[in-house]
C-alpha cells in the first residue's frame, strides 16, 4: 500500500548577490586621441550586467589611480545611461589637464557604493588656435 504526505511552505527566491560591478571594456568615440577642452562620449561594457549609480575619470601619469571617497576630488561622468539590460553604458567625460601622454582611468560605481576601475592610455592634445 503507497501512503504519502506532503508539506508546503512560501519561500522567497531572489538572485544571488553579483560581486562588485565588472569592466570588460570601454571605449572612447573617436579614439585616444583627446583635445583639452572637447566633451568625449564614452562606452562602457561591463560583464556581468551591474546596476551602475555613477561613473568617474581621472587622467593620471601612473600606472595606478586611487579614486579617493570624496567626490568633489574627482571628476564625474555627465550623461550615464545604460542599455536595458545594464551591461553597456554610455557617459561623457571632459578632457582637462597638460599635454601630454596619459592613462585615462574610469571608475564605475553600482547602487551599493562597490566600485571597479579600468584604465587605457590616452594622449592629450592642445586645441590649435582658432580651433573650437
Amino acid at each position: 500500500e503507497f501512503r504519502d504526505n506532503v508539506r508546503s511552505k512560501g519561500v522567497t527566491l531572489r538572485a544571488a548577490q553579483q560581486g562588485p560591478p565588472s569592466i570588460s571594456d570601454f571605449t572612447i568615440e573617436g579614439g585616444t586621441e583627446l583635445t583639452i577642452g572637447n566633451t568625449y562620449p564614452i562606452t562602457i561594457t561591463l560583464s556581468p550586467s551591474s546596476d551602475l549609480a555613477d561613473c568617474f575619470y581621472a587622467f593620471d601619469t601612473e600606472t595606478q589611480h586611487t579614486f579617493p571617497g570624496d567626490a568633489a576630488s574627482k571628476s564625474q561622468c555627465t550623461e550615464l545611461l545604460g542599455n536595458s539590460d545594464k551591461t553597456e553604458y554610455t557617459a561623457k567625460l571632459q578632457a582637462s589637464g597638460s599635454a601630454g601622454s596619459f592613462n585615462l582611468f574610469i571608475q564605475v560605481v553600482d547602487r551599493e557604493g562597490r566600485d571597479n576601475v579600468r584604465s587605457k592610455g590616452v594622449t592629450l592634445r592642445a586645441a590649435q588656435q582658432g580651433e573650437f
